[in-house]
């Protein structure tokens, strides 16, 4: 019996071993995750007018993976980012990375990591499906506001297929809103 129980043992463990899960590879043409590619120009104007390009000078896609074990243990979250930025005159960056969270890092800001719908320690999130901003009605946006008061860019509007479309610099009082050409 012992020798049984060892062997039905040994099976199931070769069984869950073998399994083979394929992670789906990035698809860099998914623009709802990551927006921008390497060299890519994001033009914002602000309320005063005033006018910055940020450059996108690094895109990341993770490849494809595969995992052995129980494939309904694993769900695969391909990292994928993209960092955009003027340079010294304004010193405004953005870097939003996707993984199994969102997180946006603003210039030397505090990051806002791990992004959900639920008001945490340091931030608020809204999500809403179908609102208008301006003329244009976007199929997902998320609305972050800066609890800690500790971030130079305390509010901001992140959208599906255009990343950051608004935000708002707390140093300078100025609204930056992306200029889009579609």
């Amino acid at each position: 019996m012992k020798n049984l129980i060892l062997l039905l043992l040994s099976i199931c463990n070769i069984a869950i071993i073998s399994c083979k899960y394929n992670c789906p590879e990035y698809n860099v043409s998914d623009k709802s995750i990551i927006p921008f590619i390497k060299n890519d120009t994001i033009t914002y104007i602000s309320n005063a007018n005033d006018t910055i390009k940020l450059l996108v000078f690094n895109a990341y896609f993770e490849e494809a993976k595969s995992w052995r074990g129980l494939a309904m243990d694993y769900e695969c979250h391909p990292l994928a980012y993209y960092e955009a930025g003027e340079g010294k005159e304004t010193g405004i960056y953005i870097k939003e990375q996707h993984d199994w969270q969102v997180s946006i890092f603003f210039c030397e800001d505090m990051p806002y990591k791990g992004i959900t719908f639920d008001k945490e320690n340091d931030m608020k999130c809204i999500g809403t499906t179908n609102k208008e901003i301006g003329e244009n009605v976007y199929s997902f946006v998320l609305e972050i506001e800066d609890l800690s008061g500790q971030r130079r860019i305390d509010k901001f509007i992140k959208v599906d297929f255009y990343g950051i479309l608004e935000f708002h610099d707390k140093a300078t009082g100025l609204t930056w809103t992306q200029r889009r050409l579609d």
